[in-house]
């Protein structure tokens, strides 16, 4: 693959303008699926996943190498008022010729107008120069989304509970949490089970449903609570 070069004269950016106060990101809750609407969801699939985030725009950028760089596949979110994009883990490695990792990282820039996207390498000792690379889409895999996604936000827990099918009268289900892309709290799991004998209502965790329908491979169920 080839990629556009860029050394960037640090001091000549810094002079060029200020740059404008990015908008402020609105955080909301995500709750999937809508409470009181009857879902459908099979074997190893989520009943319900709560968290926080945004809604905003997105890029997929392909698996590819070139200039000491490689991406692996991933979706990029934009940070709302920026031009930076972030993905939810390390996607690009910078490697010297001989191997040496230089540095991992989750972001990079996106052009609109070429489809073109950028990453720069800041772990090298050369200020005031930052040494940039550019990836159009004849080199790269580059969409963007026809629509905003939801981002999570990084060091918010994230809440699952997973459908893991039914023994005779006996629904079984896993509840999962964790934090994307922070150290705030550990991943957590524990699998817990309900007995259609006692009822079709579960609650756990602040969270309630309504099954209206199992079989060892899909549930049909009505959220009436979302986590606390």
């Amino acid at each position: 693959m080839k990629a556009k070069i860029i050394l960037a004269i640090g001091i000549i950016t810094a002079l060029s303008g200020c740059k404008s106060t990015p908008s402020p990101i609105v955080w909301t809750k995500m709750v999937t699926p809508l409470v009181g609407a009857e879902t459908t969801t099979f074997l190893g699939e989520n009943l319900i996943t709560q968290g926080h985030g945004y809604y905003t725009d997105v890029i997929t950028v392909g698996d590819g190498s070139g200039w000491g760089a490689e991406f692996k596949e991933a979706k990029y979110y934009n940070i709302t008022g920026t031009n930076e994009w972030a993905a939810s883990f390390d996607s690009i490695t910078f490697e010297t010729t001989s191997g040496k990792l230089l540095e991992e990282k989750n972001t990079l820039e996106y052009s609109a107008k070429d489809n073109e996207v950028c990453i720069t390498l800041s772990s090298l000792d050369i200020n005031p120069f930052q040494l940039s690379n550019c990836f159009d889409s004849s080199e790269i895999s580059i969409k963007k989304g026809n629509k905003k996604e939801f981002a999570w936000r990084p060091n918010k827990v994230q809440q699952y509970i997973e459908y893991n099918g039914k023994s005779g009268d006996t629904l079984k289900f896993t509840y999962r949490e964790f934090t994307q892309g922070g150290m705030a709290r550990d991943a957590f799991r524990a699998d817990f089970t309900m007995d259609l004998n006692d009822g079709r209502t579960l609650g756990y965790k602040g969270a309630r449903f309504e099954v209206v329908e199992a079989t060892n491979s899909s549930i049909s169920y009505k959220i009436i609570k979302p986590f606390i």
